[in-house]
């Protein structure tokens, strides 16, 4: 009987890919200068990593918010296990009186063992899971929405135990669901507001595909002024040798 060779190629590195965006718009009326990047942290890189910033607020008539931060966290845990976490939040987040919120804040976590590099039956990307997301006082065309209203993906709500489970490789690995059904919301004269967008990263973003996912917690195209969102997240990460 034919037995499978073990493979002994053994993983040297292994680079995280992570950005946390408060907020960003892009005005297409001529009422206001674009933003988003003021509002960013980005990474590219190797554990150990850890910064959170206080990215400040925003004014205008169409759209504001008092405070905004991002937080970024990669690290190396004994037994060759990779971590990175990325968070985005804002506060008194107002578009036009429509769309409202005393407090979101948006995360993604991914988790990659070295143990599993070389496997064939494995890729080489980490297992990435959104963290449950924080809302107060959320309303949405003037209705008050809590996580349980909005129906997220089942992910989103995993308990820590079945979440660590997950992340040791229990199980077969969980597919973004995009946004759709009860967490697409379209408003007359204002525009459509999704919440919980969660994809894989398209491959014109990222090089190496179905190793990165990103996450809006609220996107709006709006009719008047333009598009943009609040609570974005994006992490990835590959191996080498």
């Amino acid at each position: 009987m034919a037995t499978k060779k073990k493979n002994t190629t053994q993983l040297q590195s292994y680079t995280f890919h992570a950005k946390a965006l408060a907020a960003h718009f892009h005005f297409t009326n001529g009422s206001g200068a674009d933003f988003g990047p003021e509002y960013t942290l980005a990474f590219h890189g190797r554990a150990p990593f850890k910064h959170k910033e206080k990215t400040g607020g925003h004014r205008h008539p169409e759209i504001s918010f008092s405070h905004s931060w991002v937080h970024i966290i990669i690290r190396q845990e004994r037994g060759g296990v990779y971590t990175a976490i990325a968070k985005a939040g804002l506060k008194n987040w107002n578009v036009k009186g429509k769309v409202t919120a005393d407090e979101i804040e948006a995360g993604i976590m991914a988790v990659y063992h070295a143990e599993w590099y070389g496997e064939p039956d494995r890729r080489r990307s980490p297992r990435i899971l959104p963290l449950t997301p924080v809302i107060k006082d959320l309303k949405i065309g003037g209705k008050p929405y809590q996580l349980e209203n909005l129906q997220l993906p089942e992910p989103f709500e995993f308990s820590e135990t079945r979440r660590k489970e997950y992340f040791a490789g229990k199980g077969p690995e969980i597919e973004p669901t995009g946004a759709a059904g009860a967490r697409r919301f379209e408003i007359p004269d204002f525009g459509i507001v999704t919440f919980a967008e969660w994809k894989w990263l398209p491959r014109e973003n990222h090089i190496h595909e179905h190793t990165a996912q990103s996450l809006q917690l609220i996107g709006l195209e709006l009719n008047n002024p333009g598009s943009g969102g609040g609570g974005g997240v994006i992490i990835g990460g590959t191996g080498g040798t």
